[in-house]
């Protein structure tokens, strides 16, 4: 008797199991649950039967909850997107996913994000900056983030891929209560780590002074040349957008930057310095720009970004992907 009453509930367990894979693979299949091979299978279909593809190179600030607020906004029945955007990647990284991105035909547009807030460091310090090193760290997720929705998985930040030195940021100066934010992830913990190596980080990008950073934008400068030759050669046109820093916009942000300790200047409120070099080199390749810097300017007294961190909240992802949506329309002459 125990036997059967064994031998019954095995079976039905497995009957439960098989129906739990037949709903997630159905789930996966309409785009509730994320799943890498069943998004690819839909990515090709759309490819295919779409006039007009776009391929999407960038950062955070072109992936997260703003990847499906484009993809609203951009595509139809005409238009495929492919947003190849990651967070922590940076010029270096652009260049090697245009090259590498396998599509079953080559895009049409190329549209190129760029961040003022640390596009320009990231390339100077490639060698030598140790947050940068560990962004392949930072990226890793467990087995199971492929069946985690976008939201989760933007979320999700397993504590195991930290390996901070807490003592080392009171040591600098560093407000204790945002050590304890960071340590629970309340705030950007790679901030507390930019501190000990360049207090002048958010200067660096926006101002763009000295000698070093000059040979930085020199290398930026050449690294988007690049991109523009290899879309060329895949047959596409380049386009960027160029997403401001907090710190051009107002003061809103700097009490929280002064408690991490780094260096401020009220020059970087209104500064275009790295915009306009964008626009000089954008002219000279024949690529069109969109500037939000004006579009946020604009909208001043509203708070776009989030409360202690850089990264633009709802409203201000809402609005870019808005003004992406129009500018990729209107380089791609869609009516």
């Amino acid at each position: 008797m125990r036997s059967t009453s064994l031998k019954s509930r095995f079976a039905v367990s497995l009957a439960v199991l098989a129906g739990c894979v037949v709903l997630a693979e159905i789930l996966m299949r309409v785009g509730v649950i994320d799943n890498d091979r069943f998004g690819h299978e839909s990515l090709v279909r759309d490819w295919e039967d779409a006039d007009r593809t776009v391929l999407i190179l960038g950062d955070s600030f072109l992936a997260s909850e703003i990847r499906s607020m484009i993809r609203d906004e951009v595509a139809d029945d005409d238009v495929a997107v492919f947003n190849t955007a990651v967070h922590g990647m940076g010029p270096y990284e652009y260049l090697d996913r245009i090259e590498r991105a396998a599509l079953p035909s080559e895009p049409d547009l190329v549209l190129l994000g760029v961040y003022i807030g640390n596009d320009l460091t990231n390339v100077r310090d490639r060698s030598g900056n140790r947050a940068s090193d560990r962004v392949p760290e930072l990226l890793r997720k467990p087995w199971y983030a492929p069946f985690l929705v976008d939201h989760v998985k933007d979320e999700m930040k397993p504590d195991t891929v930290y390996a901070f030195e807490w003592d080392r940021y009171i040591e600098l100066g560093v407000d204790p209560a945002l050590i304890e934010d960071a340590k629970e992830n309340r705030i950007n913990p790679w901030l507390l780590d930019m501190v000990e190596f360049n207090r002048n980080y958010l200067l660096d990008n926006v101002l763009v002074e000295g000698e070093a950073n000059e040979a930085g934008w020199a290398k930026l400068e050449e690294l988007v040349v690049a991109i523009h030759g290899r879309a060329e050669e895949r047959g596409a046109d380049l386009a960027m957008v160029v997403f401001p820093r907090s710190i051009q916009i107002d003061d809103s942000h700097f009490e929280f930057y002064r408690r991490l300790t780094f260096h401020l200047d009220e020059r970087t409120i209104g500064s275009r310095v790295p915009q306009d070099r964008l626009a000089a080199l954008c002219a000279k390749l024949d690529v069109p720009m969109l500037d939000l810097l004006p579009v946020f300017a604009d909208r001043e007294g509203e708070q776009l970004y989030l409360e202690n961190d850089d990264h633009l909240n709802r409203e201000g992802n809402r609005l870019s992907a808005r003004e992406i949506g129009v500018f990729v329309g209107d380089v791609l002459g869609r009516d």
